[in-house]
């Protein structure tokens, strides 16, 4: 049948293709592998039109390949070669189309009359020669403000043909990260073509991404500057909606869509607490940023927010009702994690079980706080013999390897960077701590609990205090207060506490439940409010 790749249309996005025969050669293997590539440069409104070569099968209506099940919209032969038959012909399949271009029905009864020669009546050659004649292909020209009719079979609310599409910078190892890793997961197993778009194809979980979900590289060095490719995608792969994280990400999704010409939901979920996050930020960027969040927040579809604290505080920030933002926990909890969490690791610290061993997870930031923990830690080795270990990358692990050695525990304390399945070292754990500046929803706080871990957390802005019940399922102590954070873990490594995995309460940071409820949110069942949305509502009615 020949491949489309090496043809000069091989990279257009072609809204019409016209094949003949297509009854007499249906069920030809070499048709249908031929149909499989012409789909691919497809528009997702476009059509094949297939011509019949009897007049029985003349009347309007559609073919199904009984071989690939392509739908064709049926039209008859061409008896002439014109320039009005062939606009009769196109006109019979896209009604909406008053006429077309006169360059371009030129060019296509040319190519007709061409690609006849030898044929007699039939004015297109047998449908696997479209693979290597280039003529066979035509672009029509379609309204700016309507489309194609469609007659490929309908999408429906949970068909396979719906596209979503999920941006952020990178895939680097955190917990923004894992819920896009784990949400583009979950959506493709249920069917969905996912697309995950990345400023940068890189990061520590880019291995993990799944077959069926596709990495698109937008080849860009920040999320600002990946708005031009951004708009492209959205105006060529037409996704039915645009989830995105990360604020600077958010910002790009909001902007992307406002250029697009095509009407995708955008919606965005900011997964940190925003004031703490912008504090942080240079002066320019501290000043122009709310401003920029006051004005282009209120214009996506929908704001998603990963805690009640972080949706308070981010209506705060943007200036808008705290009921017009949804809070959707992390999809965390999931049989997978606990599978994984049974297997065997092979840290020599964690064979025996003698020595208590706590650990900390996440960046080697300044938000974490590793530093806190590890003066902390050095507190609590005073008074009973102990091993810490910080999994996790970033730019603060030279000061924390010095602080170590200027502490004399750099013997007791592992730093074996990313950990790509970190469940058994949690598992097999004596304690978690949690010794953040801020946060969103803390992430690795809820793998901690899932794993049957005792943990120790800062009671800092916010997700802690949410995820243990104000204290009832691990001890909370004063952000930076380093010896309260060492009496908090002497106090958990010598007493009782309630687990959290043996009750009810992990389900509401279950995988499924709020994957669902993210899949819902972007196939508009639940409805957004009045605040936000503008563009989105309009776009899907």
């Amino acid at each position: 049948a020949g491949k489309l790749e090496n043809l000069p249309f091989a990279d257009e996005v072609l809204d019409a293709i016209v094949v003949s025969e297509v009854i007499e050669h249906l069920t030809r293997e070499s048709t249908c592998r031929a149909l499989e590539e012409i789909r691919r440069v497809l528009a997702p409104e476009g059509q094949i039109i297939g011509t019949v070569p009897c007049e029985e099968n003349l009347a309007d209506g559609v073919v199904v390949c009984p071989a690939c099940g392509e739908v064709f919209h049926k039209v008859g032969h061409l008896q002439s070669f014109s320039t009005g038959t062939m606009s009769a012909l196109l006109r019979s399949a896209f009604s909406h189309v008053e006429c077309f271009e006169r360059a371009f029905m030129a060019k296509a009864t040319s190519g007709c009359k061409e690609s006849a020669i030898g044929l007699i009546r039939n004015f297109l050659v047998l449908v696997h020669l479209l693979t290597r004649e280039k003529h066979l292909v035509f672009r029509a020209r379609k309204p700016a403000s309507r489309r194609l009719h469609h007659k490929r079979t309908p999408r429906g609310r949970f068909g396979q043909k719906d596209r979503l599409a999920l941006f952020l910078p990178s895939l680097a190892g955190g917990g923004a990260e894992k819920r896009m890793l784990n949400l583009a997961t979950e959506f493709a197993k249920k069917g969905y073509l996912v697309d995950m778009l990345l400023s940068r194809s890189e990061g520590a979980y880019l291995a993990s991404v799944p077959p069926n979900v596709h990495v698109v590289d937008l080849h860009a060095s920040r999320p600002l500057t990946a708005i031009p490719a951004l708009v492209h995608y959205l105006s060529v792969k037409k996704p039915h909606a645009l989830l995105s994280t990360i604020t600077s990400a958010n910002l790009a999704a909001i902007w992307a869509s406002l250029l697009s010409p095509v009407k995708s939901r955008c919606v965005i979920c900011e997964a940190s607490h925003l004031s703490k996050e912008l504090a942080q930020s240079s002066g320019r960027n501290r000043l122009l940023m709310p401003f920029l969040i006051k004005q282009f927040f209120p214009k996506a579809y929908a704001i998603v927010a990963v805690s009640k604290g972080a949706a308070a505080d981010l209506a705060r920030v943007a200036g808008i009702p705290s009921e017009s933002i949804r809070v959707i926990y992390n999809p965390v909890v999931s049989p997978s994690l606990w599978t994984r969490s049974r297997e065997p690791t092979d840290h020599p610290w964690l064979q025996n079980g003698r020595i208590p061993v706590i650990v900390g997870m996440g960046r080697l930031t300044r938000q974490k706080n590793f530093s806190a923990l590890i003066q902390a830690f050095a507190l609590v080795r005073a008074e009973i013999p102990c091993r810490l270990i910080i999994l996790g990358e970033g730019d603060e692990r030279p000061l924390l390897e010095s602080l170590s050695r200027n502490l004399d525990i750099a013997h007791e304390v592992d730093l074996p960077g990313f950990v790509a399945n970190p469940y058994p070292i949690l598992s097999k754990a004596s304690l978690f701590v949690l010794s953040s500046r801020w946060e969103g929803l803390p992430w690795v706080l809820i793998e901690a609990l899932a794993c049957g871990t005792k943990v120790v957390a800062t009671d800092c802005p916010s997700g802690p205090r949410e995820i243990l019940d104000n204290g009832a399922y691990g001890e909370l102590c004063p952000v930076e207060d380093v010896p309260a954070l060492a009496a908090a873990m002497l106090r958990a490594l010598s007493g009782a506490f309630a687990a959290a995995n043996s009750t009810p309460w992990l389900d509401q940071f279950s995988l499924e439940a709020n994957s669902a409820r993210y899949l819902e949110l972007l196939l508009g069942q639940d409805t957004p409010t009045q605040t936000t949305g503008r563009r989105g509502e309009a776009a899907r009615g």
